[in-house]
């Protein structure tokens, strides 16, 4: 038993998880370990964040479950584990809080301080590595909604299977995810395809290998595509970042 859960306090992260339904190279997994006393409550026996896809369809036979990416801690308990696994990142977050400022209201983290922070998750920098866990079932619906192919599980379906936001004309097409901001987009003859177009970018890929585009944007660095101004939404606001993918999940979701 994970020695945060032997005593009254319980001081512990939570976990809010799901089932694992199929392969996903994109989600963190989660080992459940014993009971700890509590209804619904189980010790985390191993953590695994996004694995690649032989290991993830290991994990789903196993029975693993997926981590949804919602926590619940103390502050406290989250801190101490910060400082155990990355002193440099806890001494730039306390640096950084201390050195903060106020500015009509807001708190101003002091930008020089935060800066000398590594980047890292909080999946990799503490849940992968702390024996202070525990595992919740979430009974909720849920979608990371990390891919482009994620959005057909929750978007409204056309007769042929495809999911169409946008000005999008598609002729003897299936089961395609079609997104357009602004260019007229027109699609023929594809098949479980996934079609991003932007003002200043496209993004065309096999929906089984939509969870690949973080290699494309690894090769776009390698590259030095920053040198072309227009391309630097490719890896921050574009077709490529989860945020853009998420902010099209909830369009979708709230057009339902």
């Amino acid at each position: 038993m994970p020695r945060s859960l032997s005593g009254r306090r319980r001081r512990t992260h939570r976990y809010f998880w799901h089932p694992s339904l199929q392969r996903q190279t994109s989600y963190g997994y989660i080992r459940c370990g014993d009971a700890v006393g509590i209804p619904e409550v189980r010790a985390v026996a191993a953590f695994v964040e996004k694995p690649d896809a032989d290991t993830a369809t290991r994990y789903v036979a196993e029975g693993y479950l997926w981590n949804s990416g919602n926590f619940m801690f103390r502050a406290d308990v989250l801190l101490d584990e910060l400082a155990r696994f990355e002193p440099v990142m806890a001494q730039a977050v306390a640096a950084a809080t201390a050195q903060a400022t106020t500015d009509l209201g807001f708190i101003r983290l002091d930008r020089d301080a935060f800066a000398c922070s590594p980047q890292n998750s909080i999946d990799y920098a503490v849940m992968e590595r702390t024996d202070r866990a525990a595992v919740v079932e979430g009974k909720f619906r849920w979608s990371d909604i990390g891919s482009w192919d994620a959005i057909m599980d929750i978007a409204i379906h056309d007769e042929f299977g495809n999911a169409m936001r946008g000005p999008v004309v598609a002729i003897d097409t299936r089961n395609c995810v079609l997104h357009a901001e602004e260019r007229l987009t027109a699609v023929l003859g594809l098949d479980d395809v996934v079609v991003v177009t932007t003002p200043d970018a496209v993004l065309v890929a096999p929906r089984e290998r939509a969870e690949e585009v973080k290699d494309l944007v690894a090769e776009l660095k390698r590259n030095a595509v920053a040198r072309r101004p227009n391309t630097a939404s490719l890896t921050a606001h574009g077709v490529i970042s989860s945020r853009s993918i998420r902010a099209s999940a909830f369009r979708s979701s709230a057009s339902s």
